[in-house]
């Protein structure tokens, strides 16, 4: 447990520092003199670093999905709903709560934190996007442990459908344990927050 955390704030770190980064503004130390004039322009952040106050976040969408697979011999379905905080139009940090529908076992429920690059061609009435990023798995039973995606969606008349493959690497946490690898259609509609 103390080391998913610890490994859940080093991911997080860059995030929390490039947000702080772009947002905070430089600022002199004293007044300037009282013979010169300086406008509030001045003080403000050059206009490619001016986020409009949203704390460095573009835009908040969410999606559900569904992915079905095969895990140390057991069939599964698993639903999850995403919601994704883009910071620049190529990057966003995604939470995904799920839960996952075993065949013969226990269900198991969690969440999904990862980063994903993004690459978009198109506009609001239609478009493609492809992602890939790496992520941590946390879950109600078992480890918690990292995993790796990528997929594509096709948006067309403000519907969005796609897919793609997760694999989380439970090997990268426990010796000998099976990595599971789940394949996912995602359905997005005009869900902008």
């Amino acid at each position: 447990m103390i080391r998913s955390i610890l490994a859940l704030s080093l991911m997080m770190s860059p995030i929390l520092s490039c947000g702080l980064a772009v947002a905070q503004e430089t600022r002199p130390r004293s007044l300037p003199p009282a013979k010169r004039t300086v406008s509030a322009d001045a003080y403000r952040a050059p206009a490619q670093y001016d986020d409009g106050g949203s704390g460095g976040i573009d835009k908040i969408t969410f999606d559900i999905g569904l992915s079905a697979g095969n895990s140390s011999g057991f069939n599964y379905t698993e639903a999850n709903l995403g919601i994704n905080a883009y910071f620049l139009d190529y990057f966003a940090w995604r939470n995904s709560i799920f839960s996952r529908f075993v065949t013969g076992a226990e269900n198991v429920y969690g969440l999904d934190t990862s980063l994903r690059g993004i690459f978009s061609v198109g506009n609001a009435a239609g478009g493609f996007t492809a992602f890939a990023g790496p992520g941590w798995r946390f879950v109600s039973k078992g480890d918690a442990a990292p995993f790796a995606e990528a997929g594509v969606v096709v948006k067309l008349a403000g519907i969005s459908l796609g897919g793609g493959a997760k694999s989380v690497f439970n090997s990268a946490i426990r010796s000998g344990a099976e990595n599971d690898t789940q394949y996912f259609l995602i359905l997005a509609g005009g869900g902008t927050l």
